[in-house]
């Protein structure tokens, strides 16, 4: 993820009460204003790039937050090898 996409990502968790449908009016509105962001389509254009990079998966016409990514499974480890 880029720095941006974290740092959305970061607001998102902040913002929403359940992690179980992320990307509500009221999150989405709440993020916006934090960053400052003027035009909904920018916030639109990260959330679709979340999408795709499995970070938000869209289930139920909702957008919930991957699993291995939710801080309320407790502690996850993920190593990465760079060849």
């Amino acid at each position: 993820m880029t720095p941006k996409e974290l740092d959305i990502l970061v607001l998102f968790l902040d913002c929403a009460e359940d992690y179980n449908n992320l990307c509500t009016l009221d999150n989405k509105k709440c993020v916006a204003e934090a960053l400052g962001f003027k035009d909904k389509n920018t916030l639109n254009n990260y959330i679709k790039k979340l999408k795709e990079k499995n970070v938000f998966i869209a289930k139920k016409g909702v957008y919930i937050l991957n699993k291995l990514l939710n801080p309320n499974n407790g502690d996850v480890q993920v190593s990465i090898s760079w060849r």
